[in-house]
């Protein structure tokens, strides 16, 4: 009899230890998934702000030719339109220079 209650515990003690090992396995399963995911998402964030800095080096060159567009319309005398669109967009321009920190 005595035999049968060692074996009985034995295997408690044997299922508690999977348990406990199955539950740290799960979460260093999980731990590892969110690092590289973290990985993944620092890629993504790098390969954004590299297209978001060409975006705006494109942007400048096209405001820049744009001004010089309406400024030769202005020295044109192609007045209206013209003079106020080329007014808001230097109008713009020094407002988000001013903004820039």
């Amino acid at each position: 009899m005595q035999t049968q209650v060692d074996i009985i515990e034995l295997s408690k003690i044997i299922g508690a230890c999977s348990v406990i090992l199955g539950a740290i396995i799960g979460a260093y399963k999980l731990y590892d998934k969110l690092i590289d995911r973290v990985a993944k998402l620092e890629e993504r964030v790098a390969a954004l702000e590299k297209e978001n800095r060409q975006i705006k080096k494109e942007n400048s060159i096209v405001i820049k030719g744009l001004q010089a567009c309406l400024g030769g319309l202005i020295q044109l005398n192609c007045n209206g339109e013209v003079t106020t669109t080329k007014k808001e967009i230097d109008d713009y321009i020094n407002n988000a220079a001013h903004d820039q920190n």
